[in-house]
């Protein structure tokens, strides 16, 4: 019954998860209600929250300086995002989260089909990636169809992701000459995705140098989350009156929207993994996927939309057998 359930949870992220989140508020209410009524059965917290919570408290701390409504929204989301990690962690297991994840992949062409068309490709394109990257390393035939889709919706982000989850799943395997190779490859990937549509991806350098003087307007607390786009900091190139909401880039939206603090927050939470580390122990499935949404967050931002946010939140928050309760 969980992997159903788990099934539905993410076809609903995916379908309403990316832009149409912003106008389809109420089905994100009525999740965040859902999730809260399993709270009174939680009796732990999970082992990830003991390392990421310096994370929302800088977001609140920057909210509260620099408040607006789509500041609000994002804050809404990220609390929905955490109650989905409480639930997740109290009735789920990644194995039981990996078999809901090859269920959607076999079925994720049609998904896109039904309802991605509204959405932004590069956003639905997280999708495919992460199934992808869950159905590899059980060996099954469903990762073709995710595969199919990927290169279909023909994000570089999400290739890019793909390629460095790929990577980690492939890496006990690889002779140390191959791992050593790694790097320079990573850096041809980016020179090849570059050119293949060189117009916008020049337009990522403007976006970061927008975020970066937006951040030095406020280096202390940031602009807030939200800002970037309400008080239009960063203009799309060639498009008079367009704005983004982010700096395709989840580092530099992070530091202007939060600015030092949030900066601090962020090394606090990178201190806090080396020391609880054995209490966080994830199969190497989930690694590559986070792996490969780091990437991504590298010249997009694919958290910044609740659908693959809350997903994330879930992936960490899961059971594995060698991380129990506590």
């Amino acid at each position: 019954m969980k992997k159903y359930y788990l099934t539905g949870l993410i076809f609903t992220l995916i379908a309403t998860g990316g832009m149409p989140a912003f106008f389809m508020l109420g089905q994100y209410f009525m999740l965040g209600a859902m999730a809260a009524l399993t709270l009174v059965r939680v009796r732990s917290i999970p082992p990830a929250l003991k390392i990421l919570w310096p994370l929302p408290l800088a977001l609140v701390v920057a909210s509260v300086s620099s408040p607006n409504n789509w500041g609000l929204i994002r804050l809404m989301f990220v609390v929905i995002a955490l109650v989905a990690m409480f639930l997740a962690y109290d009735l789920a297991t990644a194995a039981e989260l990996q078999t809901a994840l090859i269920w959607l992949a076999a079925a994720c062409p049609f998904i896109w089909l039904l309802f991605g068309q509204a959405d932004n490709r590069n956003i639905q394109a997280v999708w495919p990636m992460v199934f992808l990257l869950a159905a590899l390393p059980r060996r099954s035939l469903f990762a073709g169809a995710a595969l199919g889709l990927l290169l279909y919706l023909g994000s570089r982000g999400a290739m890019l992701g793909a390629a460095v989850g790929l990577l980690v799943l492939a890496w006990p395997q690889l002779h140390r000459r191959w791992q050593w190779s790694a790097a320079p490859a990573s850096v041809a990937m980016l020179a090849i995705l570059f050119f293949i549509r060189p117009d916008t991806a020049g337009y990522r350098i403007d976006y970061w140098h927008s975020a970066l003087a937006a951040w030095l307007q406020s280096p202390w607390v940031g602009v807030g989350p939200g800002n970037l786009y309400a008080a239009q900091l960063i203009p799309q190139p060639g498009a008079a009156g367009i704005y983004q909401e982010h700096a395709h880039n989840a580092l530099l939206t992070w530091l202007a929207a939060t600015g030092l603090v949030g900066l601090v927050a962020l090394s606090i939470t990178v201190y806090q993994f080396t020391i609880h580390s054995s209490q966080f122990t994830i199969q190497r499935w989930q690694w590559a996927i986070l792996a490969g949404l780091a990437a991504h967050s590298m010249v997009d931002h694919p958290l910044w939309w609740p659908g693959p946010l809350i997903f994330t939140a879930i992936l960490i928050g899961v059971k594995n057998e060698n991380n129990p309760i506590k």
